[in-house]
């Protein structure tokens, strides 16, 4: 009985306190159906021609699933996107196997402009409401696939995995954060999300320096890492458009 209590409270502040105005279905299943997205009208990193990715029209779901757990995730408000929602649904159950108890979750929108959809879902303990996981994930919505953090660069040039980690120690220094040891080269999977400047990298608790630092996050311009970028990737699509804006910024 206290654990419905405390999950009826929870649920009900979270809904009071989301960034998004708009409501979904509670209950809602998400099931891969139709294409999931319409096509880009060109390559990502073909030059000459105008995009067609328009902002998505974000709606917040909840929904309970398995052993107590309560899901507050964002979903795309239209039957074209339920390849993309299932996507995101799916990424999201997967989180809950890293935990040893109930949990609720809350979503942060950090991008959601030129066919790219970046979040970040924190799991928290249903009882004792810690922090107990930061689940960041990217999308390409013209194919509803999650973007890894490698996808996003050259793969003739192995550089950035090494570059990232000295401007992480750059920025360690500048706040005065204890680093435990040496930060290693990027692997593949690393967490991450983009936001429409930026690409910022995430560290577990204890991964780099101590539990004070918490989730320790790490911004880079995307401008910084331009020379590493894949040109042919989704990530190009925010880059162009930044350099666009800058020109019409000049002009």
């Amino acid at each position: 009985m206290k654990r419905l209590v405390v999950f009826a409270l929870m649920l009900a502040i979270l809904l009071a306190g989301c960034a998004s105005s708009a409501t979904g279905d509670a209950g809602a299943t998400l099931e891969p159906a139709g294409t999931g997205a319409p096509e880009p009208t060109r390559d990502p990193g073909a030059a000459g021609e105008a995009q067609s990715f328009a902002r998505l029209n974000l709606v917040r779901r909840e929904q309970t699933y398995g052993g107590g757990n309560a899901l507050i995730y964002p979903a795309v408000d239209s039957a074209e996107y339920d390849a993309l929602n299932a996507a995101i649904f799916k990424k999201i159950v997967a989180g809950l196997g890293e935990l040893d108890a109930p949990a609720y979750t809350y979503f942060n929108i950090k991008c959601n402009q030129d066919g790219i959809l970046s979040l970040l879902v924190g799991y928290y303990d249903m009882d004792t409401r810690a922090l107990c996981l930061k689940l960041p994930m990217t999308f390409d919505v013209a194919t509803a696939k999650e973007i890894p953090l490698e996808n996003c660069f050259s793969v003739d040039d192995d550089a950035w995995r090494s570059v990232i980690p000295d401007l992480v120690r750059q920025q360690a220094e500048l706040i005065d954060m204890t680093l435990l040891s040496d930060v290693m080269p990027i692997g593949d999977g690393q967490l991450y999300y983009l936001t429409g400047r930026t690409l910022v990298v995430l560290y577990r608790p204890y991964e780099i320096t101590t539990n004070l630092a918490g989730w320790p996050e790490f911004s880079f311009q995307l401008d910084q890492l331009s020379p590493y970028l894949s040109r042919t990737a989704a990530i190009a699509r925010l880059s162009a458009a930044r350099q666009t804006a800058s020109e019409a910024d000049k002009g």
